[in-house]
């Protein structure tokens, strides 16, 4: 069994919570999912509102404690569940402690040096969740749902842009990827799933089998044309081009990072790429996941 911690990120009206929803609609037929809730949002339901009845400061000191119980809850749960050994788990992080930081004064006042303090207390726990993948969600452009976030759909335009700028900074890493603000929540959740949670199991796959360890393969079948996995193993054509879908029960690993699925009629997902140097690309694959760009 294993674990997959992701993250997204992004400032008030960026479609986080959209996009969650839909990636555990999406994933839920093929991995134990947990949805780790913006704790934020959380206490400002409870009533939290700074600066009105407590300090902006002091609102953040409390979502870090929140966020820590919330971890600890989230390791307990997965710790005594059989339920979770039968297939590998996803855990989804709706931000993560650090976007406190994207609301407090720059890093040499006197709350971001309390806020750090107060971090180091509980780091051990946040670094166990550090995530392995982080989807930074650009602010949408156009009409944003009715079903998002009611708590901060208040804040200013101007408050809002300049949310967006910090966070942006804070999650930069080799990890971490942004999704674009003109996509809608259908295009990104196939982007995360397709590019890049697949991507890291299979990754994981080719590492258990060198070390003898028992891992679970998602066998969804691939298409021919496009190179493109399917979201689900019954699914018969591709839902980017139409193509008829190649099934089988076996696998092989010819490259590392790729797992096709018959061993006589292999499928290369690069073959179509536009970076792929026989198209007239230069080469660097760029949907590589959780390790060094491969050149071919």
């Amino acid at each position: 069994m294993e674990i997959l911690r992701i993250a997204v990120v992004g400032a008030p009206h960026s479609g986080k919570t959209s996009l969650i929803d839909e990636l555990k609609l999406q994933l839920r037929k093929d991995y134990n999912v947990i949805i780790a809730r913006e704790v934020p949002t959380q206490l400002l339901d409870q009533g939290l509102n700074p600066p009105h009845n407590i300090s902006g400061l002091d609102f953040q000191l409390e979502c870090l404690a929140r966020y820590a119980i919330t971890y600890e809850q989230i390791d307990s749960f997965v710790e005594r569940s059989e339920y979770f050994k039968e297939k590998n788990i996803i855990i989804i992080y709706d931000t993560t402690p650090e976007i406190g930081k994207a609301y407090l004064s720059n890093s040499r006042s006197v709350e971001f040096k309390d806020w750090e303090r107060q971090y180091s207390l509980y780091k051990r726990t946040f670094d166990k969740h550090k995530a392995d993948l982080t989807f930074y969600c650009e602010m949408l452009s156009g009409e944003y749902s009715s079903k998002g976030n009611v708590s901060r759909r208040n804040i200013e335009t101007q408050k809002l842009l300049s949310i967006d700028e910090k966070v942006e900074k804070i999650y930069q890493s080799d990890n971490t990827y942004k999704l674009d603000k003109d996509s809608s929540v259908e295009e990104r959740a196939f982007e995360v799933i397709n590019y890049h949670i697949e991507n890291w199991f299979n990754r994981k796959a080719i590492e258990s089998l060198q070390v003898g360890n028992t891992f679970y393969i998602n066998t969804n079948p691939y298409c021919g044309n496009c190179g493109r996995r399917a979201n689900s193993f019954q699914d018969e054509y591709c839902v980017a081009c139409g193509t008829k879908l190649i099934k089988s029960g076996t696998t092989t690993f010819p490259y590392p990072g790729v797992i096709t699925t018959d061993r006589t009629q292999h499928v290369d997902p690069c073959e179509r790429c536009s970076n792929n140097p026989k198209n007239g690309g230069s080469g660097i694959c760029l949907c590589t996941l959780g390790g060094p760009k491969i050149t071919y």
